[in-house]
C-alpha cells in the first residue's frame, strides 16, 4: 500500500493480511473481498482521478487525443495500475496519424488489461476491437506481437 503525509491509503496495491487485490468500497472504507480487512483512501486521490478521467474523456470525445493523454499521465501518477488510464494511453498511441507506435500502443494495451478491475470487464473487449481496427486499416499488424 501507499500511504500519504497523514497516514490515509492512498492506493491499495494488495491486501496486507491475504494477499488479495480485490476490494469493494463500503461507507467510505475500502474492504478486501476475502478477508474483510479495512482500509481508509484518501477521498481527495479519488476525486482527482475522476476529475481528471472525465475531462479526458471530453478531451476524447472532442477529438483532442494530446489532452486526453496529458489527462490519462495524470491519472497514472496518481494510481500506475489504472487500467482506464492505460486505455486511453493506447488509444493515443493508435490515433496518432506518424508514426505509428506500435510497441507503445502494445505496451499500454496490455497494461490496460493486466490493471483490469471488475467493474471494468470490457477493457479486453475494447483492446481488441481497437487492435482488429487499426489492423484492418493496415496501421500496424498487433496480432504478430500479442497475445491477448
Amino acid at each position: 500500500m501507499m500511504f500519504d503525509d497523514k497516514g490515509y491509503v492512498i492506493r491499495i496495491i494488495e491486501c496486507e493480511k491475504c494477499g488479495a487485490s480485490s476490494f469493494r468500497k463500503v461507507r467510505g472504507v475500502w474492504t478486501c473481498n476475502y478477508c474483510g480487512a479495512s482500509y481508509i483512501v484518501d477521498d481527495e486521490c479519488e476525486k482527482k482521478i475522476d476529475y481528471y478521467t472525465k475531462k479526458a474523456e471530453t478531451a476524447f470525445e472532442n477529438g483532442k487525443y494530446n489532452k486526453m493523454y496529458d489527462y490519462a499521465l495524470k491519472i497514472l501518477e496518481l494510481d500506475p495500475e489504472n487500467s482506464y488510464a492505460w486505455l486511453m494511453q493506447m488509444y493515443f498511441y493508435g490515433m496518432k496519424k506518424k508514426p505509428i507506435y506500435t510497441s507503445d500502443i502494445i505496451d499500454a494495451g496490455k497494461k490496460a488489461i493486466l490493471y483490469e478491475k471488475e467493474e471494468i470487464q470490457d477493457t479486453r473487449e475494447r483492446v481488441n476491437k481497437a487492435f482488429t481496427e487499426w489492423g484492418e486499416s493496415g496501421a500496424f499488424n498487433a496480432r504478430s506481437h500479442i497475445e491477448i
